[in-house]
């Protein structure tokens, strides 16, 4: 749960600050990225904080974080791992994010109707769509735990019961978008036409 109260905590202080920098300093979007970074900043000092006063383990002391020579063979295969594991991860990552760029590089130039019309898309995408992501990172966070405990067989049993709730999501996101895109396209359209689009 404390994850959660952390995550809860950054979201609320974000919005307030978005409102703040936005609305009464008329910052703009610098207003909303200095609300992302300060409230993400803030909530990972106290994330550092928690942790440090509430588990002994990850206090680290002056001779722990000294580097030693016979240690550095050890350091190369664990870093080695943290590769093999993060870098197919990372570029996950890194192609949707191109591929987004590109995409809407080439929206962009087909006029401000289509770009309306594809930035309803994409945010009824990204709503829909964040479970999956949600539950892609806690799966990555329950492999990793149970991947250094030596535990395949609960990777296994997460994997299964994971694609499960996938499917079933799925399904049901199946439904609710082919009986409801259009009058949430067609609001979300509404809601930002200019004479334009008209």
């Amino acid at each position: 749960r404390t994850p959660f109260w952390f995550l809860l905590f950054s979201t609320v202080l974000n919005i307030a600050l978005d409102l703040f920098c936005i609305l009464t300093l008329g910052w703009g979007v610098l207003g909303a990225a200095v609300a992302t970074v300060v409230s993400q900043g803030v909530s990972a000092a106290l994330c550092f904080a928690y942790m440090h006063r509430h588990f002994e383990i990850l206090r680290s002391t002056r001779d722990e974080r000294r580097f030693r020579s016979r240690h550095a063979r050890t350091l190369l295969a664990l870093a080695k791992t943290l590769l093999y594991i993060g870098v197919p991860m990372g570029l996950q990552f890194s192609i949707t994010a191109i591929g987004s760029i590109m995409l809407q590089s080439a929206n962009n130039a087909l006029g401000s109707a289509c770009v309306a019309a594809f930035t309803a898309g994409v945010r009824i995408k990204m709503f829909v769509i964040s479970p999956f992501e949600s539950l892609g990172m806690a799966m990555a966070t329950y492999t990793g735990h149970n991947y250094g405990a030596v535990k395949p067989e609960r990777i296994w049993q997460g994997i299964k019961v994971a694609a499960g709730l996938m499917l079933g999501y799925a399904l049901f996101a199946f439904v609710v978008l082919m009986a409801g895109s259009d009058p949430v396209s067609y609001t979300h359209l509404r809601a930002h036409e200019t004479p334009e689009h008209l």
